[in-house]
């Protein structure tokens, strides 16, 4: 309780600067740590709002969790990814990002919820909305 209270008592930049300085050690220091454990990285860079490297690592953790057949967690480690990756800049690498991510999701929610489950239609209608406002959709 302690260390939450002396936490939030921080400013916010004050705190972003923490989780940026942390994700700086993380990257330059432990690389061992963040092949095992990306989301450890992704969190930081979440919280110290570089939210496109965010994006990255937490689409890199559902990759790895996918690996594991931790479903769940990779469905939450996908959601993660396109929920920090909404406040990006529209762009078209932006949009290939989340077709990727969205296809990715889909597989984990098929294992979890079924073929036929409003999560899983979501994910690949999504997919295919982004798709098609792209130039170049013939490659997906």
């Amino acid at each position: 309780m302690l260390r939450d209270a002396i936490y939030n008592s921080l400013l916010r930049s004050k705190r972003r600067q923490f989780h940026a300085d942390i994700a700086a050690t993380l990257e330059n220091q432990f690389r061992a740590v963040l092949e095992n454990q990306p989301e450890i990285l992704a969190h930081h860079h979440t919280e110290a709002g570089n939210n496109e490297l965010a994006a990255g690592c937490w689409c890199k953790a559902g990759q790895r969790a996918l690996t594991r057949s931790a479903n769940v967690e990779a469905i939450s480690h996908f959601r993660k990814a396109l929920e920090v990756m909404s406040s990006l800049y529209d762009t078209p690498e932006r949009r290939n990002e989340e077709i990727r991510i969205q296809l990715a999701l889909g597989i984990p929610r098929i294992a979890v919820h079924g073929y036929a489950a409003e999560e899983t239609r979501n994910a690949f209608d999504r997919s295919r909305t982004v798709c098609l406002k792209l130039d170049d959709a013939a490659e997906y």
